[in-house]
C-alpha cells in the first residue's frame, strides 16, 4: 500500500511513449496522446515515477524505422538519459523473462492476442509493484486482474494530484 508521501509507481508500455514522440505513427486517439504528455511531464521522483522493459527501446526504434520520421536517435537520448531519474528502464533478466512467459500463457486467447512484450509489461508491473500499467494496448486493457489504465485516464481528473491519490488507493 503506497502512503501519501510514497510516490506512485506506474509502468509505462512503449505506446504511451510513441503517442507523445510519433503520435501520428500510433493508434493513440487525442485523448490518450494528451494524457501520455500530461503522464510524461508530470513524473518527478518525488510524486511519480514510472517504470519501463527495456524492450520498450527495441518497440520505440521499430516503429521510427517503420515509419520513416523523427529522429529515433533524439527519442533514445530522451528516453535513456534525460528521463533517467523518472523512468526507470528495467532490464529484461532471466526470472522476468519466465514470468513473462508464463503470464502470456495464463492470458493469451484466439480473442485477446496478448504478445510476449505485452506480457513483459505485465510482468515488470508485478515485480516492481507498479500502482498500474498505463497502456493503449486492448490486449492489455482486456485483463481485468491486472491494473491497466489508459493515458487518457489523468484527463479525467482535474489535476494530476487526484489521478496520484486514485492510484495510490488502488494499490
Amino acid at each position: 500500500m503506497h502512503t501519501e508521501t510514497e510516490p506512485v509507481v506506474v509502468v509505462l508500455d512503449a505506446n504511451v511513449f510513441l503517442a507523445v514522440l510519433l503520435p501520428d505513427a500510433t493508434k493513440a486517439g487525442p485523448d490518450n496522446v494528451r494524457g501520455a504528455e500530461r503522464l510524461l511531464r508530470s513524473l518527478n521522483p518525488g510524486t511519480l515515477i514510472a517504470v519501463t522493459p527495456a524492450m520498450t527501446l527495441a518497440e520505440v526504434r521499430w516503429a521510427f524505422a517503420r515509419s520513416g520520421r523523427g529522429d529515433y536517435l533524439q527519442a533514445y537520448y530522451t528516453l535513456a538519459t534525460a528521463l533517467a531519474d523518472r523512468v526507470h528502464i528495467m532490464p529484461v533478466t532471466a526470472a522476468l523473462a519466465y514470468e513473462s512467459g508464463a503470464l502470456r500463457a495464463r492470458y493469451y486467447s484466439k480473442a485477446n492476442d496478448v504478445s510476449y512484450i505485452d506480457a513483459l509489461c505485465l510482468a515488470t508491473a508485478f515485480a516492481c509493484g507498479a500502482a498500474a500499467i498505463v497502456s493503449t494496448d486492448p490486449h492489455l486493457l482486456r485483463i481485468a486482474d491486472a491494473p491497466v489504465v489508459t493515458p487518457s485516464t489523468a484527463l479525467e481528473h482535474d489535476n494530476i494530484e487526484t489521478w496520484l491519490g486514485n492510484m495510490r488507493r488502488a494499490s
